[in-house]
């Protein structure tokens, strides 16, 4: 049994699994409200509202219905999801894309740079940071892109470690994060020269097959 409710109806962005291969997350909507009852106070969910959320005539029905005592500012609701888009879907970004942004997306989901170069397990922790002043140098993306038809592209024919790193972001921050760990368990490790050789080999491997990959599902 409710006992009262403490606060009105307001929005709350959570986590959504999505089935596949993979592990992947979303961040979705909940129209939701805090209560308190039997079991202290708690949030109630109270409509789902999805990736794209609007306050539509059938939503305000519905919530009208299912909670007749329940006083919702739907102004406020809408002034709360105008300021607050959900994070940028990352499965929907280019390599290029994910390379000269990577700050800026980490930021959205709360982390630095050193937050995600940690969380992905990349060594040195300063190539991400190596990596945005090459990009991000005034002409090299032009040129970049005239020498081998994309940023991410002439990582990959020079700079390896660069676009492995950016591949290890990607997909933790798009939340394929089996698909991360599994290709971290992969990489050759050690500190001889033959495992140097084999660890850039591995990169170029693990780029092949993404970029191709890549290329199958943008035809």
């Amino acid at each position: 049994m409710l006992d009262s409710a403490r606060e009105n109806a307001y929005i709350k962005w959570v986590p959504e699994a999505v089935s596949g291969r993979n592990e992947q997350t979303l961040w979705v909507a909940w129209l939701v409200r805090d209560i308190v009852d039997d079991l202290g106070t708690r949030t109630q969910f109270l409509a789902y509202l999805g990736g794209r959320p609007r306050v539509t005539t059938d939503l305000q029905f519905e919530i009208s219905e299912l909670y007749p005592n329940l006083e919702v500012d739907w102004d406020s609701i809408r002034q709360s999801l105008e300021s607050r888009q959900p994070l940028t879907n990352v499965h929907g970004l280019s390599d290029d894309e994910v390379a000269l942004q990577f700050r800026e997306l980490a930021h959205e989901q709360g982390l630095s740079v050193q937050d995600v170069a940690s969380r992905v397990r990349i060594e040195p922790r300063n190539i991400l940071q190596e990596t945005e002043t090459l990009v991000l140098t005034a002409g090299n993306r032009e040129r970049f892109e005239q020498e081998s038809g994309s940023v991410f592209a002439y990582l990959a024919e020079h700079h390896p470690e660069y676009a492995y790193g950016i591949l290890k972001v990607r997909l933790y921050l798009q939340g394929d994060h089996s698909l991360l760990e599994e290709l971290v368990s992969n990489e050759p490790t050690g500190f001889s020269v033959d495992a140097a050789r084999r660890r850039r080999e591995f990169w170029s491997l693990s780029l092949l097959s993404h970029m191709e990959t890549s290329s199958k599902n943008t035809d």
